[in-house]
């Protein structure tokens, strides 16, 4: 008797204890910020959206208040006037809403004062993503920019009747945050130009008033404005990474011709491999003279199947390129002729001289203009 009177407990109490943790369960909501526009400039425009969301118990239930703080770092300026952008339903309009400028942070205030008890309709929070509100910074700096929803201050309540209706008590949300913590606000190129010149044929010049995450660049020129790029850089020209300082970059096209028309881009390269495109800008080519015989390294290299290389030649030259396998073997001979002084661009496909593909591994490329001869290891991986 006194054991079935002690399991009646035990089982009363477990029932008592599931009781508790439904409940609980089964007032929840949750608050997100979402990225909704990043002029990636300084003096540009950022905003995000408060959301809101059911995430256990009865969907949909109506508002009745709303309180969230959305603290962020000094990397944005808080906006001069009225923060929002745009309160998200138009249901709203049944309730007072509020986005103050406090110190370091932006305050969201919603209170359903005209709502209940017959004042009006309210709005249904369901278990879809809502949007409450957008607000808005100015970007003062380049550089990463940490946000995040107050876990002290978020709160949010419902009227116990959902619908048309909103009637009977006013229950608290037991309310978690989905925080985006750091968004990049990555590199800003400012005075992008292009210049003909004499010794080195274009030059490209640009600046960066700060980086994130800036692996470096690269340079693709075209033969009009809206289409037919091409990489033209063998190697990426290093960025600074994570900086707030000024940096200016230059990078010499030579392999251009005289009178011709040429447009280029530049590519900004992240650390996370993502990428992004300025321009473009134009300018008119002048063929440099070298002033010196040099051979560059081919680009890129392993490859498979195509890769290119650049020479140069100061002075009126017999040239010939040949490329060997490391037995000594002639497997194709890519230039043989009488070329004038000037900058110079071979392509090589990967094939012998009957055409065919040659097999994977290393090969020499070697370069003979008079008395200049330069070698280059080359490597094919199928």
């Amino acid at each position: 008797m006194e054991q079935s009177l002690s399991m009646k407990k035990i089982l009363v109490f477990s029932m008592i204890i599931l009781l508790r943790t439904g409940a609980s369960l089964a007032n929840e909501a949750e608050f997100r910020l979402v990225e909704s526009r990043n002029d990636m400039s300084l003096g540009g425009e950022f905003h995000l959206d408060l959301q809101i969301r059911i995430v256990g118990g009865t969907s949909p239930r109506t508002l009745n208040s709303l309180t969230a703080d959305i603290d962020y770092t000094s990397t944005l300026t808080q906006w001069q006037s009225d923060p929002s952008v745009d309160w998200g339903p138009d249901c709203l309009k049944g309730y007072t809403t509020d986005a103050s400028r406090l110190s370091g942070y932006y305050r969201v205030l919603i209170t359903g004062g005209n709502v209940g008890s017959g004042k009006g309709t309210g709005w249904n929070v369901t278990t879809e993503w809502q949007n409450v509100v957008t607000l808005r910074w100015i970007i003062n700096t380049a550089t990463l920019v940490h946000i995040r929803i107050s876990d002290a201050t978020d709160a949010a309540s419902y009227f116990e009747n959902p619908g048309n209706d909103p009637e009977g008590p006013v229950i608290d949300w037991s309310v978690s945050n989905q925080d985006p913590g750091d968004v990049s606000l990555p590199v800003e190129i400012t005075g992008i130009s292009a210049s003909a010149s004499s010794r080195e044929g274009v030059v490209l010049s640009w600046s960066t008033g700060s980086e994130v995450n800036c692996a470096g660049f690269h340079v693709w020129r075209g033969e009009s404005r809206n289409g037919g790029y091409e990489k033209i850089t063998t190697a990426l020209i290093e960025g600074q990474g994570n900086s707030s300082s000024a940096r200016h970059y230059t990078y010499a096209d030579r392999n251009v011709e005289t009178d011709v028309l040429y447009w280029y881009r530049i590519e900004e390269i992240g650390t996370d491999g993502s990428s992004r495109f300025f321009g473009p800008i134009s300018a008119m080519g002048i063929s440099p003279i070298p002033t010196e015989f040099s051979l560059s390294q081919n680009y890129p290299n392993p490859f498979n199947p195509k890769t290119h290389f650049e020479y140069q030649i100061p002075q009126a030259s017999r040239v010939a390129i040949h490329v060997y396998d490391l037995l000594g073997k002639d497997v194709a001979l890519l230039v043989d002729a009488q070329q004038e002084p000037g900058c110079y661009t071979v392509r090589w496909d990967g094939t012998d001289g009957r055409g065919g593909a040659v097999p994977s591994g290393i090969y020499l490329l070697r370069f003979q203009a008079g008395t200049f001869h330069a070698v280059r290891k080359m490597t094919i991986m199928r």
